[in-house]
């Protein structure tokens, strides 16, 4: 028989484990994260910045990364094509502001999915009153967590001179309406609310983002039905925009991962414990 060293094999260095925190863990599975890993912005016109996006999607990890991003104040209209915001490894969902929102300047949003995430993407809503912007997609990714069937993403832009109240409303009605119709998905509702706020329409969600993203301002907000559900980063803004980019990185555990396993004593019966059991019925 091979003799085994065990001085040598004793003498070996033993892995210790890997570093924690919820930005190492989506480091090591930037595809598969249990919810999607968002960077979102007002951006106050995307194509002057469509260069340096395609920059950072190609050398920083955050936006390359990224399985969602989203943008508002995008400032487009039907004369600019998605072929001119098109980003390597992205599928571009947009939601130009019209004629019937009373502006004809700014405005616009955008949701960008990244190709590795997902591509079974479905547009619900594209709405543009004088009050709110807003856009809503809902997506089945390649993995998901056993306890969610879809994921529900909104980016919303409220102006400055809105009717709050009236905003925040029509945005609650409409999280009730993908509640209804995907009881078990998260929903998530990112952008620029400005002065206005979800606490009062929808109590039940949660606020995560809790860093300035304009001058000591925080006026884009995320919020969403699953608590403690991200961890906001703010990053240097776009361009010359005015605003923080935020970056969300997924601090939620799914389900499988946080309930201890259970065990359960089952007995197994033998072949030769059921003959014997039968002896006696043998005349």
């Amino acid at each position: 028989m091979p003799t085994v060293n065990t001085k040598q094999d004793a003498s070996k260095k033993r892995k210790r484990g890997r570093r924690g925190g919820v930005k190492n863990r989506l480091r090591r599975r930037p595809a598969k994260p249990p919810l999607p890993s968002v960077v979102f912005a007002n951006v106050q016109s995307l194509y002057n910045k469509i260069d340096e996006l395609h920059a950072k999607c190609r050398y920083d990890n955050v936006y390359r990364e990224a399985c969602v991003m989203a943008f508002c104040e995008t400032w487009l209209d039907s004369t600019r094509p998605d072929d001119d915001i098109i980003l390597d490894g992205f599928t571009v969902y947009r939601s130009d502001r019209t004629k019937e929102s009373g502006k004809t300047r700014g405005g616009g949003l955008c949701i960008y999915i990244n190709n590795r995430w997902c591509s079974n993407v479905k547009i619900h809503t594209t709405l543009c009153p004088p009050n709110l912007e807003l856009l809503t997609l809902s997506v089945r990714r390649f993995y998901l967590p056993r306890e969610f069937s879809n994921i529900v993403l909104c980016c919303v832009y409220v102006p400055p001179s809105a009717d709050a109240l009236a905003a925040a409303d029509t945005i609650a009605s409409y999280m009730q309406s993908m509640l209804l119709r995907y009881p078990d998905a998260p929903v998530f509702v990112m952008g620029d609310f400005n002065s206005c706020t979800l606490d009062t329409a929808l109590p039940s969600f949660h606020q995560y983002v809790h860093v300035p993203t304009r001058n000591n301002k925080t006026i884009d907000l995320c919020y969403g039905n699953i608590p403690s559900a991200y961890s906001a980063r703010a990053h240097p803004p776009l361009g010359r925009a005015d605003h923080n980019v935020i970056n969300l990185i997924p601090a939620y555990r799914q389900l499988l991962k946080r309930v201890k396993p259970t065990k359960v004593n089952v007995r197994q019966w033998t072949q030769d414990a059921t003959m014997q059991g039968c002896l006696h019925l043998i005349p």
